[in-house]
């Protein structure tokens, strides 16, 4: 299901009501460390099932499909944005290595590929290994990333930068990863995900 209006003009995130214009978590938009973002659909059947075959399973094949459709629909979008870079969310060594890979940086790759971006998949590490979020809420997940990003490089000349996950529920990851970029001379950091939680 693709994501469609009603959507907070933030996040992108679908909303009940045409009147309401920012999602639950993006009522104080400006205090966000991102520009907008975009995703293909909302996270549900079968669309999760996808990603959970992509993330768990070693579908990484389902990256090529996901960054063709990205182009397809937002390449003209992102094009305006003038990104300059895409980072992918990192992921923790110990949990890659065990994983065998990031399907963040899988998809990143296909995507920069498809859009001719250059990818920086070592500028951000992830430095602390974090419980997983899909259980918690948005303060606990905040909670949960404090320190866990850190930039290893300073970003010279770059000051557009597309960051790209699978899914996006409360946005705590995108908001700490966009921080870490901002504070290593990113000026403008906008994101992509697979699939999107829903408002209500």
């Amino acid at each position: 299901m693709e994501v469609k209006e009603p959507k907070c003009v933030k996040c992108g995130k679908p909303v009940r009501k045409k009147e309401q214009e920012y999602c639950t978590a993006c009522k104080n938009p400006k205090e966000l460390p991102y520009e907008r973002g975009i995703s293909l659909w909302v996270h549900k059947p079968p669309v999760s099932e996808s990603i959970y075959r992509f993330k768990y399973h070693n579908c990484r094949l389902y990256a090529d499909a996901y960054a063709k459709e990205c182009a397809r629909r937002f390449k003209g979008q992102i094009k305006k944005w003038n990104i300059q870079l895409i980072v992918p969310v990192p992921m923790y060594d110990k949990k890659r290595r065990r994983r065998g890979y990031n399907q963040a940086q899988v998809l990143a790759e296909k995507l920069g590929e498809e859009l001719t971006i250059p990818v920086d998949s070592e500028s951000v590490a992830r430095v602390l290994p974090t419980t997983p979020q899909k259980l918690k809420g948005r303060q606990d997940r905040r909670k949960n990333l404090k320190d866990a990003f850190r930039m290893k490089k300073v970003l010279n000349g770059i000051e557009n930068v597309l960051v790209v996950d699978d899914i996006y529920t409360t946005g705590a990851t995108v908001e700490k990863v966009a921080e870490c970029l901002k504070k290593a001379g990113a000026k403008h950091i906008w994101f992509f995900t697979i699939s999107i939680g829903q408002d209500f």
